[in-house]
C-alpha cells in the first residue's frame, strides 16, 4: 500500500512535470515567433483597398504586400468599371454581339455575382 500511494505521487510528480515543460516550451515558441502588423492602403477598384500582413520584419512584410497589391492589380485589368482598357469594359462594348472569350478572373466574379443575385432575389445586380 505504501508503494502504491508513493508510485502514485510519483506519477502526478511526473505528470505535472511533463504539463509544465510542455506549457513553458509553447511559450518560448511564441515568444519566438511573434509578428509584427503592417498594413497598406491604397486606391484601387473605385475604392480604398487595405491590405493587413502579419510578419516577423518589415522585408517579409513588404514582399507579402507587394504581391497581395500585384495580385488585386491583377483583378483591376479585368473588373474595372472605371478603366475602358479593363476586360469588363471590353466585354461591355461586345454586349449583344459575338461571344467574348473572358479570363477566369472575370468569369468567376461573372458567376459570383450571378450566384448572388440569385440568393438575393434579385437584390444583388450586377446588370
Amino acid at each position: 500500500m505504501v508503494q502504491a500511494a508513493r508510485s502514485g505521487r510519483a506519477g502526478r510528480f511526473l505528470t505535472a512535470a511533463a504539463v509544465l515543460l510542455l506549457v513553458a516550451a509553447v511559450v518560448i515558441a511564441a515568444r519566438n515567433r511573434r509578428q509584427a502588423t503592417f498594413s497598406v492602403s491604397r486606391p484601387m477598384l473605385g475604392t480604398i483597398v487595405s491590405v493587413t500582413v502579419g510578419a516577423r520584419d518589415r522585408n517579409t512584410a513588404s514582399k507579402h504586400l507587394t504581391a497581395a497589391f500585384d495580385r488585386v492589380t491583377e483583378l483591376e485589368k479585368a473588373l474595372s468599371a472605371q478603366n475602358e482598357k479593363a476586360e469588363l469594359a471590353r466585354l461591355n462594348r461586345a454586349a449583344g454581339g459575338e461571344p467574348v472569350k473572358v479570363s477566369e478572373d472575370l468569369f468567376r466574379a461573372i458567376a459570383a455575382g450571378a450566384g448572388w443575385h440569385k440568393r438575393s432575389h434579385g437584390c444583388f445586380d450586377i446588370a
